[in-house]
Parts: C-alpha cells; sequence; structure tokens
C-alpha cells in the first residue's frame, strides 16, 4: 500500500485524521415531539368533549382504524370512538378484553395522540 506521503507529485506530508468536531446546530431547536399524557380511563366515558379525544380521532384515522359511522362531533367519545379504538387495539394483537375499544395507557401511549 502506498501511503499519502509516497503519492507521486504530492510534496507533502498529510497530517493523518482530523480532529473530532463537536456539532454545533445552527437556527432554532427542533421541535420537542410530545404526545398528550393519558388521562385515566374513566375520562372516556359516552358524551365527553374534549380536544384530546379530537386528536385521538386524527391518530386513529391516520392509523386506518377509521370506524365512524357519521361525523357529528370529532371531539365527543361516542360509539364510533369505541369502534375505531377496538379496531387500533386489535392492530397489534390484542384480544379479548384488551381490545374492548376504552384507551388504557400502553395503547394509547402506542398511538402518540398530540398533545393539545
Amino acid at each position: 500500500m502506498v501511503s499519502p506521503a509516497h503519492v507521486p507529485e504530492n510534496d507533502h506530508i498529510d497530517p493523518g485524521s482530523w480532529p473530532a468536531f463537536e456539532f454545533q446546530p445552527t437556527g432554532p431547536p427542533l421541535a420537542e415531539h410530545r404526545i398528550e399524557p393519558h388521562p385515566g380511563v374513566t375520562f372516556f366515558q359516552a358524551g365527553r368533549m374534549s380536544p384530546v379525544i379530537e386528536a385521538m380521532l386524527g391518530r386513529l384515522v391516520a392509523e386506518g382504524c377509521d370506524r365512524y359511522t357519521s361525523g357529528a362531533r370529532l371531539d365527543a367519545w361516542g360509539a364510533g370512538e369505541v369502534r375505531s379504538y377496538t379496531a387500533w387495539q386489535q392492530k397489534p394483537g390484542f384480544v379479548g378484553s384488551a381490545a374492548d375499544g376504552v384507551p388504557g395507557p400502553f395503547s394509547r401511549d402506542r398511538l402518540e395522540v398530540p398533545d393539545v
């Protein structure tokens, strides 16, 4: 193997490897990806209205778990939300009482509902 110092027409010795440069980002910091904290299973009662439910709807639709039959209220918990959430729970393999349509902390965190 020929060293860099022995390359034809090279009249200097290469210094070797470069020092490790520390990355200095420029511009504004990247937005932190934050998810909405789980409000507890008692939060998900028929008729409950909340922007949290609307954010969940968006994520369920994005995940292909849209089982809604009407577009009545996007921020209210009802039968369509239960069906759609059941589809989400079944997607990773939950069955039986683990796929009951009630958001538990584990499945809801996996849905990654954005912080509202």
